[in-house]
């Protein structure tokens, strides 16, 4: 199946490493999602719920468990988001006839694998902004999954950690992968996941190295300087390639075009930055 065309505005923000205009990018997300439910019509009637439950509430649920694992009606929510916000393939069956069982004890062994990914970074003194992650430490996440559960390829298995491992894993969507992988087969393999995952996490890399230089201490990150993710990347690539004609100008300011996660970023602003702005403006002003 072909991979989508690379648009103008795909192609612009991928040549800028400036956090705002990749914060600007983002925070078209929202409005994103509901040109793409007004395209699809009856077939994305559910997208934007199904969204909302997998940026926010399935992250939440996976989390809160002891050891952290999915359910098998969670595995059939995500597939169904995956299609939805993607292309349809037959691929649903599938993970309907598996085992409830299979699937908590496949996806409990790849988020712990996952988890010791990012625990080992840690351990080393490494900061989360200087990227990539270890290819061999991701695949064995990724297979705990694609070789165990029928139906599940690395496309899903990217969507499934892109929720509950964002920093080192973005989801293998074509609108992202034909923007950085544009002569590679459309094919999705674990090799072309490997290599999307390392360049966004390149690139979230060079965002936050200069959100880190760009900040004044010892006010700390300005909101839109907040740190970057692999995932943030490909959301804001898909943003900006579904985005409407007039969520696609400089009006960034515009609430109704904000996500949620821009809007948790911009709390990270503390009160006494606030204040100095008004002040300054204040000055200004006289």
């Amino acid at each position: 199946m072909p991979l989508p065309p690379v648009t103008p505005a795909q192609t612009k923000l991928w040549a800028s490493t400036e956090p705002r205009e990749w914060k600007a990018a983002l925070s078209q997300y929202d409005a994103a999602i509901r040109t793409m439910c007004k395209q699809k019509g009856k077939k994305a009637e559910n997208l934007k719920a199904l969204d909302d439950w997998y940026r926010f509430e399935f992250p939440d649920a996976i989390s809160k468990r002891s050891p952290p694992k999915v359910e098998k009606a969670e595995m059939i929510k995500l597939m169904e988001w995956k299609l939805t916000r993607g292309k349809m393939r037959p691929l649903m069956h599938h993970i309907k006839g598996l085992k409830p069982e299979v699937v908590e004890a496949a996806s409990e062994t790849a988020l712990r694998l996952a988890s010791s990914l990012l625990k080992s970074r840690t351990a080393d003194g490494e900061e989360e902004h200087r990227g990539p992650w270890p290819a061999a430490a991701m695949t064995q996440a990724m297979d705990a999954l694609t070789k165990n559960l029928t139906g599940v390829g690395p496309a899903t298995a990217s969507a499934l950690f892109a929720a509950a491992c964002p920093v080192a894993f973005p989801f293998m969507s074509d609108e992202a992968m034909v923007v950085v992988l544009p002569s590679a087969p459309s094919a999705h393999t674990l090799a072309r996941f490997l290599q999307l995952a390392a360049i966004f996490a390149q690139r979230a890399a060079a965002l936050n190295q200069r959100a880190h230089n760009k900040a004044s201490p010892p006010t700390g990150i300005p909101a839109e300087y907040a740190e970057w993710t692999a995932s943030d990347v490909e959301r804001a690539l898909w943003a900006v390639s579904f985005a409407p004609p007039t969520a696609t100008n400089d009006s960034n300011d515009d609430d109704s075009l904000v996500s949620a996660e821009t809007r948790k970023r911009q709390a990270m602003v503390s009160k006494d930055d606030e204040a100095k702005a008004t002040s300054t403006k204040q000055r200004r002003k006289k």
